[in-house]
């Protein structure tokens, strides 16, 4: 018997959002990276074995307000810095949720996905510890999914480890930047990151 279709934003196992379930930040490297930009409704997992998390995420919450979209930032060890991320006294419409634990920004996440209000929340756990991240159950990231499906929100989780989450997209982000690349443009350095899905 066959099973009835699956409502919006819901894929069985690893099967990719189509492109009209996709949404194009305008970053040409993100959205190259994640075949045709950010899937809406769901949970996406990006890990950064070797750093470079921070350009990503000042990148989206530069671009994305110029389009309209007010994204979220929940900072998961109150890490990030807007005077390295934008240049000075031009800082984008964001909101910037900072927290001095894991489970302070798990709770945050959940917040803002229940109103709905946020069509891209941000939750970066880089700065966390491994033994915070590995405290957290499946059923928390489950229950954080799900909050993403019912608002129709994407939550984009910046992480440390492979594998966090229990199901949706996966992207293993690597890159290799000295200390003198930290002085050129943005533009050079989108080249030096290897973006490729995970199972």
């Amino acid at each position: 018997m066959a099973l009835p279709p699956l409502p919006p934003g819901v894929h069985i196992g690893s099967q990719l959002a189509p492109p009209s379930l996709r949404w194009p930040t305008g970053i040409a490297p993100i959205d190259r990276f994640l075949r045709g930009g950010i899937p809406r409704g769901t949970l996406v997992e990006l890990f950064f074995p070797q750093g470079g998390s921070s350009l990503w995420i000042a990148q989206l919450l530069w671009v994305l307000p110029q389009k309209g979209i007010l994204p979220a930032l929940v900072d998961g060890s109150f890490s990030f810095d807007p005077p390295s991320a934008f240049p000075p006294e031009h800082y984008p419409p964001f909101l910037w949720v900072q927290c001095q634990s894991l489970h302070q920004a798990l709770q945050a996440a959940q917040e803002l996905l229940h109103g709905g209000d946020f069509p891209l929340v941000l939750l970066d756990v880089v700065g966390n510890s491994l033994k915070e991240l590995y405290r957290v159950s499946l059923s928390q990231w489950f229950s954080l999914a799900g909050k993403a499906r019912k608002g129709s929100s994407t939550l984009l989780v910046f992480s440390p480890l492979p594998h966090l989450l229990p199901h949706g997209e996966r992207y293993c982000i690597e890159a290799s930047f000295s200390w003198e690349d930290l002085l050129k443009p943005r533009e050079e350095l989108w080249e030096r990151f290897f973006c490729q899905e995970t199972p």
